[in-house]
């Protein structure tokens, strides 16, 4: 009813002096929680301190309303201050003994298609591509497989695509030696139909090295025709994605803001202007 009808027409309550504070107090909250989450499984430590930032912003939220009250009462300065932290890298993600390989994009398709035998029916059409890959590890019996792509037209210039394989990957001190010195081969295939045998266009051989000391790892590489041994013009972009590094740490460093707030003054001592809140 009536009742019903002011409450929902109610002005919200004005703002006053402590609006500015309680505005940062709960941002500050927000981007808190959300880091020590983030920082859970890679930095306990780094988390726990961000869970005891998130508290004593609570305790000043709880503050600011008790001196709203107060008569003569003004809030304190505040600024929000950027640190650096040192925070080791990790996909939480990928369990410990996984390894996801993804094909992320085809480039100069035309270039490519031209090296391959009976490749003039491709020109024009969509073509049927799939990768055939072996990791070249463990040594005694490398992981094999396929991965099938998305059509991609012959005429493209780069095809962004996502083809990926989760494989076994065992962490020892036997596989650091040997992705230290091998590379993993990938072969591009394409499918002519009925009757007919698939052509290979080329292969790109990648370095495993990388996964020695990064996470992430891979980018594009050029697509080489086996039969010259000389590159096609095209590539293939191939990422590896690991949970942590085969060897060494991988540490990046991470910039957040913290929210740094000034003892309260004294009822009718009046602060220093607070600081707008930055939003980086």
């Amino acid at each position: 009813g009536a009742a019903a009808t002011a409450a929902a027409t109610a002005p919200a309550p004005a703002a006053d002096e402590f609006t500015p504070l309680e505005e940062a107090l709960k941002e500050a909250l927000r981007r808190y929680t959300a880091r020590a989450r983030e920082l859970s499984r890679v930095d306990k430590a780094l988390a726990r301190s961000y869970l005891q930032h998130a508290k004593d912003a609570k305790q000043l939220q709880e503050e600011l309303q008790l001196r709203r009250r107060v008569p003569q009462a003004y809030p304190p300065a505040f600024q929000w201050r950027t640190e650096v932290h040192r925070v080791k890298k990790e996909i939480p993600t990928l369990g410990m003994e996984e390894l996801e390989v993804s094909v992320e994009g085809l480039r100069d398709v035309p270039l490519l298609l031209s090296e391959g035998r009976s490749s003039e029916e491709a020109l024009g059409k969509e073509c049927s591509f799939y990768i055939k890959y072996d990791l070249g590890i463990p040594k005694e019996a490398p992981v094999q497989g396929e991965l099938e792509l998305p059509l991609v037209h012959a005429a493209i210039g780069e095809a962004p695509l996502l083809a990926q394989a989760k494989l076994p990957l065992k962490r020892s001190r036997g596989t650091q030696l040997q992705v230290a010195r091998r590379k993993a081969t990938f072969e591009v295939w394409r499918r002519r139909g009925w009757f007919k045998a698939d052509i290979m266009h080329g292969a790109a051989a990648v370095p495993l090295a990388e996964l020695l000391g990064r996470c992430e790892s891979g980018g594009w590489h050029d697509i080489s025709i086996r039969e010259t041994k000389r590159t096609s013009g095209a590539a293939l972009k191939v990422v590896f994605r690991q949970r942590k590094p085969l060897k060494d740490e991988e540490v990046q460093q991470v910039r957040a803001q913290r929210l740094i707030v000034d003892p309260w003054p004294a009822p009718g001592s009046r602060a220093p202007a607070p600081a707008p809140a930055s939003q980086a």
